[in-house]
């Protein structure tokens, strides 16, 4: 297929093979540029329609004739998520040749240059015995673009694709490992829903997409009940303050029966760790014994003071321990040495906000450049700085 100004593009799946992010499809766009997998991921989470009738007769009838290239002149301007699922149904009842309809789902997949061509192909090998293209679906795989197809033909195995879509959710970072944990919340190995409390519910979309998930498979609120590691505590903590916005993408806390339960459990675990007599026991140290919060723990203020201004609105009896947690000069201490020593924007970012909480100054006295404003701290000598 011909590229801009006829010049002839390498199929995505070359690029892929080759390791590219940026898809030569999309390059130079003046369009908006969207994340991979982001349209496909808002149609799926924040969209009711339909598919569009005229799309879905145009494509079935060039799926029909079996030739790549009138399939991929009939996707003009498609979206193949909302389309799927009503061309697989007319494929699978149109009594197509099987070998033709393989050849042509593997060339869309393998040979065009455009996602939405490659997304159908993908779709269509799905109809087959995911064995036949392994290798090719796990290239698919690891790019957010592709990883939803690739998941569901994944799925199409007279075995078990847990291990595969495992392997795959610990390779994406963004809309695609948001469908992969949708999915291996179902399965039945422990070890995947352990992986998905302590780290799989992370994204760079919103954790958001996956707290409730990761709460409700991970069983958080049983393992809180427990005596958990720094891990676990920390990965509770960003969950639960993920479920307090209610205003998200999807269900927050009201979606997660566990969720008064489990955040009295973490409540009790900070309690013990910055010197209190909480009733859910001690989070661990490497002895098993209460572990003080270090310098880089000051994000569990930020958790405790989210589930604060929750529990004002839902969870009045939890009131008083959010606030004793956060009047517990403790925090001062670690705000005031985060900031001075953050090394990223992150552990910055996430000092400055905690010491504008505890009405600790942030901002550099005069006469200092910006970059002394980041290192410098009340009460510290600013001399040399």
């Amino acid at each position: 297929m011909a590229g801009k100004q006829g010049k002839a593009r390498r199929s995505i799946y070359q690029q892929l093979r080759d390791g590219a992010e940026e898809l030569l499809d999309e390059a130079g766009s003046s369009e908006t540029v969207w994340m991979p997998g982001a349209r496909d991921g808002v149609l799926i989470y924040h969209w009711n329609g339909r598919a569009d009738e005229e799309e879905l007769r145009r494509l079935s009838t060039a799926i029909g004739t079996l030739k790549p290239a009138a399939v991929r002149k009939a996707i003009g301007e498609a979206r193949i998520i909302s389309l799927v699922d009503a061309l697989l149904a007319d494929v699978s009842s149109a009594g197509l040749d099987h070998e033709g309809v393989y050849e042509l789902a593997y060339a869309l997949a393998t040979e065009s240059d455009e996602r939405e061509a490659v997304k159908l192909g993908i779709a269509l090998l799905g109809l087959f015995d995911a064995e036949h293209h392994r290798a090719e679906l796990m290239t698919f795989g690891r790019h957010d673009e592709f990883t939803l197809y690739a998941m569901t033909a994944l799925r199409n195995t007279g075995g078990d694709a847990t291990a595969d879509l495992w392997a795959l959710a610990r390779q994406v970072r963004g809309w695609g490992r948001i469908h992969l944990v949708e999915r291996l919340a179902r399965a039945s190995d422990p070890a995947v829903r352990e992986w998905i409390v302590r780290e799989g519910f992370r994204n760079d979309v919103a954790t958001a997409y996956l707290a409730g998930t990761a709460a409700g498979a991970g069983d958080l609120a049983g393992r809180l009940a427990g005596t958990p590691d720094y891990e676990l505590l920390e990965a509770a903590g960003e969950i639960l303050t993920a479920l307090t916005d209610e205003d998200g993408p999807v269900a927050g806390m009201s979606g997660y029966q566990e969720g008064r339960r489990a955040a009295e459990l973490y409540l009790g675990h900070i309690e013990a760790r910055t010197g209190g007599a909480g009733a859910g026991g001690a989070a661990a140290g490497g002895d098993g014994s209460a572990a003080r919060p270090g310098a880089g723990e000051l994000r569990h203020f930020l958790y405790v003071h989210a589930l604060r201004e929750y529990a004002d609105e839902h969870w009045p009896e939890l009131l008083p321990r959010c606030t004793d947690i956060l009047a517990r000069p403790l925090w001062a201490e670690l705000a005031t040495a985060a900031l001075a020593g953050a090394d990223d924007d992150a552990a910055f970012g996430r000092a400055v906000r905690a010491c504008e909480l505890l009405g600790i100054p942030t901002a550099a006295p005069t006469g200092l450049s910006t970059w002394s404003c980041r290192a410098w701290t009340p009460g510290r000598d600013t001399a040399g700085r």
